[in-house]
């Protein structure tokens, strides 16, 4: 199997191709001599760094919106629960904090990325069952609060890359992505 580096895609045998959302073909059926599967990586240069919640429910919404309405086929995901809660709480759990800004400061200077995408979402477990900074607000004003908090602080650090936050409202066993401004 040879892979054509001119389109970024991938010439496998007849058949057995799956289209996928950004219109890349990904050979379904590669094997290695031993019949276990192989993957190829991407190479693409990164689109964005996506930061949003773990909660299982909201898995397959953040994954397609990214791809199919943010247009990004290769992102820099960082997933963990409550999404960018770390901004809000830098007193009560600093080291969330610590980490996920060193994360954000590895994918801003060696990836590269030149974009950042921050999504909160309704309904959010972490939010409610965590300790806060701010035990007075309900978790959803919490965790919307949370999004213009780190958007502002990332702004501040890294001059001139584009930050997008999202909201995800949940609309019965939908969901839909509002840009906040």
């Amino acid at each position: 199997m040879k892979r054509n580096t001119d389109a970024n895609r991938f010439d496998g045998p007849p058949g057995g191709k799956q289209k996928e959302p950004d219109g890349g073909q990904v050979p379904t059926d590669v094997s290695a001599v031993d019949g276990r599967p192989m993957y190829y990586i991407d190479r693409p240069p990164t689109q964005a760094l996506v930061i949003h919640c773990a909660d299982p429910r909201f898995q397959t919404p953040f994954r397609r919106f990214v791809k199919e309405e943010l247009g990004y086929g290769t992102y820099m995901p960082i997933v963990i629960g409550g999404g960018i809660h770390a901004f809000g709480n830098q007193i009560v759990l600093p080291k969330n904090f610590k980490v996920l800004w060193q994360q954000i400061k590895f994918a801003m200077t060696v990836i590269k990325v030149p974009e950042v995408v921050i999504i909160n979402h309704e309904d959010c477990i972490w939010y409610r069952t965590a300790q806060t900074d701010h035990p007075h607000l309900e978790p959803g004003v919490r965790a919307r609060h949370d999004l213009g908090h780190a958007a502002k602080l990332l702004l501040q650090d890294f001059v001139g890359t584009r930050i997008r936050r999202f909201w995800a409202e949940l609309h019965g066993e939908q969901v839909r992505f509002v840009e906040e401004t």
